[in-house]
Parts: structure tokens; C-alpha cells; sequence
């Protein structure tokens, strides 16, 4: 039998790989699927674990696999395997970065100003907090 183990995946990057069955564990699961994978009579001589990665397994469990006789294959996902995260609320393209830039980093603006222009540049809200992720803080400060 063929045996799928991801962590952070979704079940759809094994769609490829032709496994049989698919354990899947995410972050703060504390890896239950994995141990529930090696639990005593789930993996049998023969069968064939396969990963979207070599280090999804963990160097422990991948002895203990091996140790049962169990096969290991990793097989690449085509696409992304990892969950798409929250879309961007701030991206903007190349001519939109260049003038909200300019905006933010000159000090004869206002903040209220510039996050005014910046939401009329962008045709949606921009916050300072998004300002200051991209450009770092908006004035340089003299070392005292």
C-alpha cells in the first residue's frame, strides 16, 4: 500500500503521487498523524511511504520507518504544497511602490497626507503599519 505523510499540505499536492491513503498534520497538531502513521500494525512489510519532502518525516521517525522494513519514496508536489497564506493587503506594482516610496520617505508630507494620497494611489486603505513594513521607519533619526 501506498502512504502519503505531509506536513503542512494540503491532501490535493498528493493527487500526483498515487498513494492509497493520506495523514496530513499541521502546526500545533503536535505531529498526532505521524505517530498515528507509525503506530504498531499501521505500516506493514512492503507497503511504501511517500513524502512531498525528505525532511517531513523528522530524522527519528524516518529510522523507525526504515527500522519496520517500510519503504520511503519522496515525490515532489508539481505545484505549491504548502496552504496558501492570506492574500497581500498591501502589493503594490512597480509604478505604485515608486510614488507611495517618494510620498513616505520625504519629511515635508504629513503622515495624514501621505496615507490619504497612498490609499488614492492604491484605490484601497492603506494603514501606516503597512507603510512601515515596506519602507522601514519614514524619517531617518540622528545617532545621539
Amino acid at each position: 500500500m501506498r502512504i502519503g505523510y505531509g506536513y503542512d499540505v494540503t491532501p490535493e499536492a498528493f493527487a500526483h503521487a498515487k498513494v492509497d491513503k493520506v495523514y496530513l498534520d499541521v502546526p500545533g497538531s503536535g505531529r498526532r498523524e505521524r505517530g498515528a502513521l507509525l503506530e504498531t500494525g499501521r505500516l506493514r512489510l512492503g507497503d511504501v511511504v511517500v513524502l512531498l519532502s525528505p525532511d517531513a518525516l523528522g530524522p527519528k521517525a524516518w529510522a523507525a520507518v526504515k527500522g519496520l522494513g517500510v519503504g520511503v519514496e519522496t515525490c515532489p508536489p508539481a505545484g505549491p504544497a504548502k496552504r496558501p497564506g492570506a492574500p497581500l493587503v498591501f502589493d503594490p506594482d512597480h509604478k505604485q511602490d515608486s510614488d507611495i516610496k517618494a510620498l513616505w520617505l520625504n519629511p515635508g508630507f504629513t503622515l495624514a497626507y501621505v496615507l490619504r494620497r497612498a490609499t488614492e494611489i492604491m484605490g484601497k486603505p492603506v494603514y501606516r503599519h503597512h507603510l512601515t513594513r515596506a519602507y522601514k521607519n519614514r524619517h531617518k533619526r540622528e545617532p545621539t
